[in-house]
């Protein structure tokens, strides 16, 4: 814990981090999204530039679907 911060403040920290993923989840499957993606993937040329978008969202859906947060 860095020097001057208070468990409450570590607690308050992570409780906010958690809650900020889970939103971005909640976006991330929101139906703009799923749509915009779909149409992505049916042009191969789009293909390649979502593949890392796809790659970062699963492990995102794991951690916050384990609990587990790593920045």
């Amino acid at each position: 814990m860095p020097e001057g911060t208070s468990t409450i403040q570590e607690v308050n920290f992570w409780s906010e981090l958690e809650d900020l993923l889970i939103r971005i989840n909640e976006q991330i499957d929101s139906p703009e999204v799923v749509c915009t993606l779909q149409l992505l993937r049916r042009n191969a040329k789009a293909r390649l530039a979502i593949l890392p978008i796809e790659k970062d969202n699963m492990g995102l859906k794991k951690l916050t679907e384990r609990g587990i947060l790593i920045i």
